[in-house]
């Protein structure tokens, strides 16, 4: 008897365990799986030991927009993903991509999800920053006293790495001129840079500033140009004076700076005058009618291919005022 109770009894736990493997196995076959995390690799940015995992990986969104078509927004909307590590990567690295999501509501949904967790490892990082020797760096044309040059204007960054440039004699050919870079590139690789480039340049800098000889070559705009330059020069010059100047010990305040005047010059057709009369006034008001004071500069005028003009001066003032029968000027200095 109590051989055949434990032989019953035997029966029935096989019988329950059956049933709920065939449940188990019934509501398996109701699961709908889904692939998480596609075969894209990452992409890094950067250099060895300095690389970070690019924001725009993403190997769950095609699951995501799954879910979404098929009318799982929640369950979509509770997929977070995110790496263990993606700064400061270098060779060798493993690091791991792994997301979460409402398991519960997956389990209610019937949803699977095959392989929640992927393992990377870096590899392929370049050593140096890969350098661009001419980035921002700008070739204009510029004046002074010796005449019309190439100026190379550097940013700071090259700068700091010690980076120098010169332009090559006789290389200009109307259009364009060419610029050499020259640089330590060991001093390069300790800051982490590398070159790939050729260190020479042909910069596309344009026609050669033509050298005004006559007014008449400017139209209205290009002369009203050359007055608000000149207005600008002397301005600043006021102002670091407090528009107040000296004329044998006394001062003369300028009250007013009238608009300029241009003329040519009389001994040299690519030299003008650029004239500013002035209005002042001192202790002696009475006296002051008198006086006719003026400041002036002498200079060439230059034009460039896109229309815009220049006017280069040599002349500088200081705060004071000298001259010779009531007729005064801004002293040079």
């Amino acid at each position: 008897m109590k051989e055949m109770i434990q032989r019953y009894w035997k029966l029935f736990i096989g019988i329950v365990l059956l049933v709920f493997a065939l449940l188990y196995a019934f509501d398996q076959s109701r699961m709908q799986e889904y692939i998480l995390l596609d075969e894209s690799p990452p992409l890094f940015t950067g250099i060895n030991e300095e690389a970070s995992v690019s924001e725009d990986f993403h190997p769950e969104n095609n699951a995501v927009e799954r879910l979404k078509e098929d009318g799982l927004e929640e369950l979509a909307a509770s997929i977070q993903c995110t790496f263990d590590k993606k700064d400061n990567l270098s060779n060798g690295d493993t690091i791991n991509y792994a997301c979460t999501y409402d398991k519960q509501l997956a389990q209610k949904e019937h949803i699977k999800f095959k392989e929640d967790v992927r393992q990377y490892t870096v590899s392929d990082l370049p050593l140096y920053h890969d350098l661009d020797l001419f980035e921002n760096v700008i070739v204009h044309w510029d004046i002074d006293t010796e005449g019309i040059y190439p100026e190379i204007s550097v940013p700071q960054k090259q700068k700091d790495l010690l980076i120098s440039y010169i332009y090559e004699d006789n290389s200009f050919d109307g259009e364009t001129i060419r610029i050499k870079a020259t640089y330590d590139i060991d001093l390069l690789h300790e800051k982490k840079y590398d070159v790939t480039m050729d260190n020479t340049l042909s910069y596309p800098i344009g026609p050669k500033p033509v050298k005004i000889a006559s007014v008449e070559e400017l139209d209205e705009e290009q002369i009203q140009s050359v007055h608000q330059q000149a207005e600008d020069m002397f301005l600043k010059e006021l102002l670091a004076c407090d528009f107040t100047a000296s004329f044998h010990w006394e001062d003369i305040h300028i009250d007013k700076v009238n608009p300029p005047v241009i003329k040519q010059s009389f001994f040299d057709d690519e030299v003008f005058h650029i004239t500013f009369s002035l209005d002042v006034s001192d202790q002696d008001d009475w006296f002051s009618i008198f006086r006719s004071f003026d400041a002036h500069y002498t200079g060439a005028i230059y034009k460039f291919q896109d229309g815009s003009v220049q006017f280069f001066s040599n002349t500088k003032h200081a705060c004071r005022f000298e001259g010779f029968l009531g007729f005064y000027q801004l002293a040079e200095e």
